[in-house]
């Protein structure tokens, strides 16, 4: 029994397409379904459908003359799809925020740092959703030298 369509088939064609496309330009179907060996190709090329119709990945996929997509080039993630695999902060501020306050926390060594560290996330996040989103904005305006 299968997990899911997105755990057994698409998450691993994501991560395909992400691994493939750090290592050099963009992609072509084959090359993905090289990388995703246990899955055969029409159900790679069914996923990058399904993938860059959920908007997480771009391509050509030029139809045959019967109208039929199976192939694909020049794949790489769109915004979507590198948020989803982690090359992009969160769309969202505040868990952006959030993920940067546990990054901080996980960064620090000693046990009084980290402490402190767990104090500071605590507080900021206990202030509430705006008090963290306009820290954050002052902390960057102030880091790139704006404010």
């Amino acid at each position: 029994m299968t997990a899911s369509l997105w755990d057994d088939c698409d998450f691993p064609v994501l991560q395909a397409v992400q691994w493939l496309t750090v290592e050099g330009p963009p992609t072509q179907l084959d090359a993905i379904v090289a990388e995703v060996a246990a899955l055969p190709r029409d159900v790679v090329s069914e996923s990058l459908n399904r993938l860059r119709e959920a908007h997480f990945i771009v391509g050509d996929y030029p139809p045959t003359a019967d109208g039929v997509r199976t192939d694909w080039f020049d794949v790489r993630l769109a915004e979507r799809g590198l948020r989803r695999v982690g090359e992009w902060p969160p769309s969202d501020e505040y868990a952006a925020i959030v993920e940067a306050l546990d990054r901080f926390v996980d960064q620090q060594v000693g046990p009084d740092d980290r402490s402190r560290a767990e104090r500071i996330r605590t507080a900021v996040l206990d202030g509430g959703k705006d008090l963290a989103i306009n820290l954050g904005a002052t902390v960057f305006a102030k880091w790139v030298g704006v404010a």
